[in-house]
């Protein structure tokens, strides 16, 4: 891939390709584009949708008002994103699930409508649509920038204050300190780590969702009272860690 951009070939890929197994889709060219971004180390990423932007309601509600900015750690749980748009396999909540992927790392998101006359050069000049403003520090190291490209969406670990404290003082998430889990995964793949609806960080669970519901709230050394099979005293261990500290 950086070989055809260096020889000015612009590469196209598909998540849709008619070749792909169910076992190497990725979900949506969103999330392709969010992987493909952090793979080659790119300043910014551009998505053109039918919507002109995020809005603050289904964009066909006459009383809907776009937002131009948004900061990389704003909550945006109160917005209804509507339907999905007429192509493609998600909507806009897919998009923002993988914006909040890239702004955490540095990396600055335009997302605009595609029926507009140069549509990436209009974005790229805050002429319309929504930027989404990456975190203001350099970029991460590429194991920690894989770690946080690669959540499983929906997938979400709630902790208490304590644990988040825990996670800033470079300790791990152990089970005592997670309140809720949402969604379902895996053991191995990578979940969100909220406090009070903010992004803490993101890491890899060293235990599936059905798992990790029973253990929530326990100490780690009474675990064994909970599930069959100990895989870890940690929910997940900090070397498996990304943390987005706040500027």
């Amino acid at each position: 891939l950086l070989y055809l951009c260096q020889e000015n070939i612009l590469p196209i890929i598909n998540e849709n390709d008619t070749v792909s197994t169910k076992e190497i889709t990725v979900g949506d060219n969103d999330q392709l584009a969010v992987m493909i971004a952090q793979a080659v180390g790119a300043d910014a990423l551009i998505i053109l949708s039918e919507s002109d932007g995020l809005f603050d309601r289904d964009p066909k509600d006459p009383q809907a008002k776009k937002i131009a900015h948004v900061d990389y750690n704003q909550d945006l749980s109160s917005i209804s994103f509507g339907q999905k748009t007429s192509a493609g396999r998600g909507g806009m909540s897919t998009k923002i699930q993988a914006i909040q992927k890239l702004t955490p790392l540095g990396l600055d998101v335009y997302l605009g409508s595609y029926q507009e006359e140069k549509p990436v050069l209009r974005l790229l000049n805050q002429k319309g649509g929504t930027l989404f403003k990456a975190h203001p520090k350099e970029k991460i190291k590429s194991r920690k920038a894989w770690i946080a490209s690669v959540i499983k969406p929906g997938a979400v670990v709630m902790i208490d204050d304590g644990a988040k404290k825990a996670l800033l003082k470079n300790g791990s998430l152990l089970p005592v300190g997670v309140k809720k889990i949402a969604g379902h995964f895996k053991r191995g793949d990578v979940v969100m780590i909220k406090n009070q609806n903010k992004t803490v960080g993101m890491g890899i669970s060293e235990y599936d969702s059905k798992e990790a519901d029973k253990i929530k709230g326990q100490h780690s050394q009474d675990l064994h009272h909970y599930i069959n099979v100990i895989h870890h005293d940690v929910l997940i261990h900090k070397d498996n860690l990304y943390l987005i500290k706040e500027s």
